[in-house]
């Protein structure tokens, strides 16, 4: 089953080395806030081998996503995955300003 998400990344997940059958394969997962609000509703996304892009998952980025959902079955219990299909930007994040930046010239105000 496709499902479709628009969101923004409010976290993401260190980039690790999965085996499975043998093979190697990278792995790397995010936090994907789909509505904001008092109550906010966030889905966690894996991203498999080449369709870990860094430059479009960074923290605030406004995105679309295409997700395979799934399940498996681990110690008698189901679990569901989300597996990214396809990942659109919408919105890049706004740079984050360094406050430590200060203008040496003006005198202190106390």
């Amino acid at each position: 089953m496709e499902i479709k998400f628009k969101g923004f990344i409010v976290e993401t997940f260190t980039e690790t080395l999965v085996e499975y059958n043998g093979e190697k394969s990278k792995k790397m997962e995010f936090l994907l806030e789909y509505e904001r609000g008092n109550f906010p509703k966030c889905v966690v996304i894996e991203v498999w081998n080449d369709k870990i892009d860094k430059d479009l998952i960074r923290l605030n980025n406004e995105v679309e996503v295409e997700a395979i959902a799934k399940a498996r079955k681990s110690g008698g219990r189901y679990f569901n995955n989300l597996t990214l299909r396809k990942l659109n930007l919408i919105k890049k994040a706004e740079p984050i300003s360094d406050s430590s930046e200060t203008n040496d010239d003006e005198p202190l105000p106390f």
